[in-house]
């Protein structure tokens, strides 16, 4: 969502994980509409959720926009 924008009661969630653990794929991911980056723990290690959010947060800065992060936990 870019700041400033009216919200939308439907949000678009896109779920990252080991495959899609790029910078540019996240930012391809926020700027094509996702409101949400979901990280699903089932898949991911610390580590790897760590580097997630803080692409989320970088991008979020460079870009303007307000994306939020959803991390589902283990069962």
């Amino acid at each position: 969502m870019i700041i400033g924008d009216t919200m939308n009661k439907t949000k678009m969630i896109s779920t990252v994980g080991p495959s899609s653990l790029d910078k540019e794929i996240i930012r391809g991911l926020i700027k094509g509409g996702s409101d949400v980056i979901r990280i699903n723990m089932s898949h991911s290690n610390f580590d790897e959720a760590k580097r997630i959010i803080g692409y989320v947060r970088e991008i979020n800065y460079e870009e303007k926009m307000l994306t939020g992060i959803m991390i589902d936990t283990i069962s």
